[in-house]
């Protein structure tokens, strides 16, 4: 595949039990293949009020010496992910549900989702902004939100095979190279009212009213909350929420001495009880668990629960690294 302008580096990851045990960086241009697949920076570069369109793209093997169980915090990102080993087992609003036959997609949600993982779990997992799943599925993502659906119900024609062309793929640099593909085809083209809507959460960002974005823009109310509903899935005020828990768990990451109280007056809670509210409501952890998680220094369980370790496929830390 012909690659023009900056590229960013797809990677594959190992797990045992958990921990990271080795990773291997899929560098644009190593001397021994010239056609290492790579993600073009279009893909990756932020917009002036938007996040990039594909925030992550890593492949990944899994190995467990027993079945473990975890609690996925809500993200703001929709999850692709191509299974290419046994199922991954969820359970969502509707009870639990196995996915196979190719893998899925996990819509916008503001509930944390339990997973049960087995012994040996491979796959490729993306992390689409919303505006990017809007592009690659062709429909309202409303048809996602808060729920969990199969990849094979969502794609259209050739694409359908996607799932099964990667299960026959060669080796990895193969199976990316095929997603690399999907993405630069599906991906180019914006959907009406994109530019409108993004730059409405922009404003959302700042705590603005609804009523306030939505006049800044030029819409009604009504008209916003139903674009919302076509690109996110879910109202304004959810996608803010989901959005500035992003920023919390980036800065919990990236500012790991912040006091909570500090943290809640950065990012626009209320007041530190509100912060805590919102992460239990997101993550179905305390801050300070979610925090540690963060550090390398929660616990991975068999059972679900405040202390478990926050990982999994809408995880950025140890075990399932940040691909870009």
């Amino acid at each position: 595949m012909p690659h023009h302008g900056r590229m960013t580096p797809l990677q594959t990851h190992m797990f045992v039990d958990g921990r990271l045990e080795s990773e291997s960086s899929l560098s644009p241009h190593p001397p021994s293949d010239p056609n290492w697949p790579s993600l073009p920076a279009w893909l990756t570069t932020a917009d002036t009020h938007a996040p990039p369109l594909v925030g992550s793209c890593s492949g990944y093997v899994d190995r467990a010496s027993a079945p473990m169980s975890r609690l996925e915090r809500a993200t703001g990102s929709i999850v692709l992910i191509f299974e290419l080993s046994a199922p991954i087992s969820l359970h969502t609003r509707a009870g639990p549900r196995r996915f196979h036959e190719g893998g899925f997609v996990a819509g916008l949600d503001d509930i944390p989702t339990r997973t049960d993982n087995g012994l040996h779990q491979s796959g490729i997992e993306l992390k689409l902004s919303p505006r990017a799943a809007r592009r690659l599925f062709r429909r309202p993502l409303s048809e996602l939100a808060r729920d969990i659906v199969p990849v094979t119900e969502l794609l259209e024609g050739e694409d359908r095979h996607i799932p099964e062309r990667l299960h026959n793929a060669r080796d990895w640099p193969s199976r990316l190279a095929l997603v690399v593909d999907l993405l630069t085809r599906r991906l180019r083209v914006p959907i009406a009212a994109e530019r409108r809507v993004t730059h409405a959460l922009s404003l959302l960002h700042q705590n603005l009213k609804v009523s306030t974005a939505a006049a800044a823009v030029g819409l009604s109310v009504t008209h916003l909350e139903r674009l919302f509903d076509d690109h996110f899935g879910v109202p304004p005020k959810v996608v803010a929420r989901l959005h500035r828990f992003e920023r919390l768990v980036a800065a919990m990451r990236t500012h790991p001495h912040l006091s909570l109280s500090d943290l809640a007056h950065t990012l626009g809670y209320a007041d530190q009880s509100h912060l805590t509210r919102e992460v239990r409501r997101l993550s179905g952890m305390t801050p300070t668990a979610l925090r540690l998680s963060y550090l390398g220094l929660g616990e991975t369980s068999n059972d679900s629960n405040d202390s478990g370790v926050d990982v999994g496929f809408v995880q950025d830390q140890a075990r399932r690294s940040q691909a870009l």
